[in-house]
């Protein structure tokens, strides 16, 4: 049942992963900031399907997110999103003034949005970009094309992204080096060995 959290909407559905656990805090939050409330919805429905454990914080303005994030910050010990959706369109405080304003505040402009819009129009995705967005996508029209996108959203973001203030040892599993990757001359070597191997086999 989704309760309210402050000027958030916080889903409490959260997906479970099939295997092991995690404690409540490891679980990455995600903060949808749309006032169409069928789309949010849409969005938490994709979510829930991606089989990445996570909670969802929902504020229908950009006005409502930042306060939001504020009283997160004055509390201390509440975690702040992995990642903010953004629609751009929105009463009270547009979703370019929300980005603005968040990438204006040293303890929150680090967090990665993604803009996830109706809007195809130039001038928007540019405003977008020179605010800080790290990405900006334009909403499909489809439930299919909705789900994919979410699931490739919280695959890249959630499951595989590092967000700022993890330690480096979250890159790769406990005692293990970090991996290397090949010199170009290795390649080359390797490269040669095996056009010889074919050689001497044909």
């Amino acid at each position: 049942m989704p309760v309210a959290d402050g000027n958030c909407l916080t889903s409490r559905y959260v997906t479970r992963p099939k295997k092991g656990r995690m404690s409540p805090s490891s679980k990455p939050r995600v903060l949808i900031v749309d006032d169409n409330k069928a789309d949010s919805r849409l969005f938490a429905y994709g979510f829930s399907n991606t089989g990445i454990r996570h909670e969802l914080d929902r504020a229908q303005d950009g006005q409502s997110a930042m306060e939001c994030l504020l009283q997160r910050l004055r509390a201390g010990d509440l975690p702040l999103p992995r990642l903010i959706l953004l629609d751009l369109t929105m009463p009270k405080m547009s979703g370019i003034e929300f980005l603005r304003e968040l990438k204006a505040n040293e303890q929150l402009r680090r967090i990665p949005v993604i803009v996830m819009t109706s809007s195809q129009f130039a001038r928007d995705i540019r405003e977008a970009y020179d605010a800080g967005a790290s990405l900006y996508i334009c909403k499909p029209n489809d439930l299919e094309s909705l789900e994919e996108l979410i699931g490739a959203i919280a695959t890249v973001w959630l499951k595989y992204g590092v967000p700022p203030g993890m330690p480096v040892h979250a890159c790769k599993p406990a005692g293990a080096e970090p991996p290397r990757a090949p010199s170009i001359s290795a390649i080359a070597l390797d490269r040669r060995q095996s056009e010889g191997e074919s050689l001497l086999s044909a």
